[in-house]
């Protein structure tokens, strides 16, 4: 059963979007866009954001990438 509470999804979005400030070549919509998709993702892989939290302290860099390249990607095929 998914259990990702409004409040999570709002943190988790917060957070992204503040990750990505020193990014000057995307720009302030591509940035949600962007996160909106990450979200989207773990949302698909996990079932709450405590799950997703327990998980990403033991990712090792290949699988943090499976993540983070996706929405890349779609950003970039805008």
């Amino acid at each position: 059963q998914k259990t990702w509470v409004q409040e999570h999804k709002d943190n988790f979005m917060t957070a992204c979007i503040q990750g990505l400030a020193g990014y000057t070549s995307i720009s302030d919509s591509q940035r949600r866009e962007y996160c909106s998709c990450s979200l989207g993702l773990m949302m698909k892989e996990f079932d709450s954001a405590e799950e997703m939290d327990k998980a990403a302290l033991k990712w090792t860099y290949e699988e943090m990438s499976k993540f983070l390249y996706k929405p890349k990607d779609y950003i970039k095929n805008q």
